[in-house]
């Protein structure tokens, strides 16, 4: 049965949907009906069948299950929510993936009433006793808005998550390839334990890492999803939804050049303009461009920070980028043979790439904030 949704890391009882964008139709939402929650259920069960690590459906002993997750969440929460505290009226441990189906968090997108239409065809087939295979090309609507969705939530959890200089690409909805080595199966079980613990053991103020479970994440979520809303209803969702395409291009490869090499061009676009071939070198004045008119809006955009080391830091970035991008691949190790203390820890490309997730954030924040500002900066 075709779904309008794809599944997230988050679990939560909603007692309504959550608008993320009224542009896009996009909402943070529970399966709704027998027919969406018999889909998760199933869905939830396959994959996790299918996982490393997976935890106890229930025991008798002291250890973290299925069960005991739902009944801590239970308690943690039934007594301050009542929707919370009706929706748990009737759990026991036999209807565990029941209730994991019912409070899992799935993101809707707008299907264009496909979705209903595919599933009347497929339901007339059976009843006929035929047997109807639907295929769908890329202009499908299904397709479009479906992957506007997972670029959507690349950029959203990018602008969300409170992990610092140790975000690397952690993104809050599943898709097959969401991030190196984290396959859906796997995450399923990661995500359970994460939420579990941080909702158990987490505090009223923000800790790093703890936007992973909803009840700490979605405040800063929807915060950042109106902000988004409103350049989207400015004209500028074609340019962000392709920075969030590229974010997700980023967290489908474990090839740390590739990760920079696309990173850097995010910046590029947000702050380098094509320069005048007939006065300049191109690629000096693109570097000195990158250079200044990125350290002046991430200076902005935090004037804790230090400009100077933030400049030092991008002029690095450039290089490496450069170095990448024309194939000089040795050009670190020489450094390294040489005896360049500096070079040992600024050429080093994963440091690289957890900055330019911080320094990304920050231009993206203030492109958000004042989009005339960062492109009269842009254009200047």
């Amino acid at each position: 049965m075709p779904i309008n949704f794809l599944l997230t890391s988050y679990f939560s009882p909603l007692q309504k949907p959550i608008t993320l964008s009224q542009q896009f139709g996009f909402q943070i939402d529970n399966p709704r009906g027998d027919k969406e929650i018999a889909y998760t259920k199933g869905l939830l069960t396959d994959l996790y069948e299918v996982g490393t690590g997976l935890i106890p459906l229930y025991s008798n002993d002291y250890i973290v299950t299925l069960d005991s997750i739902i009944s801590s969440y239970q308690e943690i929460f039934s007594n301050s929510d009542g929707y919370i505290k009706e929706f748990f009226r009737e759990y026991t441990r036999e209807k565990t993936f029941d209730y994991l189906a019912k409070m899992w968090c799935v993101a809707r997108y707008d299907d264009e009433g496909l979705i209903d239409e595919y599933n009347e065809i497929i339901q007339h087939s059976n009843e006929s006793g035929q047997t109807t295979v639907i295929t769908m090309e890329g202009q499908n609507p299904i397709l479009q808005n479906s992957q506007k969705l997972v670029n959507y939530c690349h950029l959203l959890s990018l602008l969300s998550h409170n992990e610092e200089e140790d975000y690397f690409g952690r993104v809050f909805i599943y898709d097959d390839l969401s991030l190196p080595g984290y396959k859906i199966p796997d995450r399923i079980s990661k995500d359970l334990l994460m939420n579990h613990f941080l909702n158990k053991f987490g505090s009223e103020q923000r800790q790093s890492g703890d936007w992973a479970a909803w009840q700490h994440g979605s405040k800063e979520i929807q915060k950042n999803a109106a902000l988004l809303e409103k350049a989207f209803n400015n004209g500028h969702a074609e340019k962000l939804l392709y920075i969030g395409n590229l974010l997700e291009i980023v967290n489908r490869t474990y090839d740390e050049r590739v990760r920079l090499l696309i990173l850097t061009s995010i910046i590029e676009l947000l702050v380098t303009r094509n320069p005048d071939t007939s006065r300049f070198n191109v690629e000096d004045s693109i570097n000195k461009q990158f250079q200044l008119k990125a350290s002046i809006l991430i200076y902005q955009n935090d004037k804790e920070r230090d400009i100077n080391d933030i400049k030092e830091r991008l002029k690095e970035i450039y290089k490496q980028r450069s170095n990448i991008a024309h194939g000089n691949f040795n050009e670190k190790k020489k450094e390294k043979a040489k005896g360049k203390k500096k070079a040992v820890v600024t050429g080093d490309y994963e440091k690289l790439v957890s900055d330019l997730y911080v320094f990304n954030r920050a231009i993206i924040e203030e492109y958000l904030k004042d989009t005339k500002f960062v492109e009269f900066i842009k254009n200047g």
